[in-house]
């Protein structure tokens, strides 16, 4: 396999890891959520069933718009602003909720 094979199968692969990590956020979440706000396990459903509904019409929405500008723009835009709006483990200070 040649180099460019090679780096459009990274550039295919890190967005594809990135969606499966964020299929399990959530539900790694989940038993914090719980003790946290209190819920019921019914509740819970709903919270997970809403995260579905919206992180699926996101990836629509995405692919419409890759359809009108572009596929490579778009997925370099996702990529870049999902990668951003993540908090970094490794920073010195991690984000907490305030107290409440």
């Amino acid at each position: 396999m040649d180099s460019r094979k090679k780096a459009i199968l990274l550039a295919i692969s890190i967005p594809l890891i990135m969606v499966g990590i964020d299929g399990t956020i959530l539900n790694v979440a989940l038993p914090t959520i719980a003790t946290d706000l209190d819920t019921t396990s019914s509740e819970l459903v709903w919270i997970n069933s809403a995260y579905i509904i919206t992180f699926g019409s996101t990836i629509l929405l995405s692919a419409s718009i890759g359809d009108k500008f572009g596929r490579k723009r778009v997925l370099q835009l996702g990529c870049s602003s999902s990668s951003s709006a993540r908090p970094c483990p490794a920073s010195p200070t991690s984000w907490t909720a305030p107290a409440s």
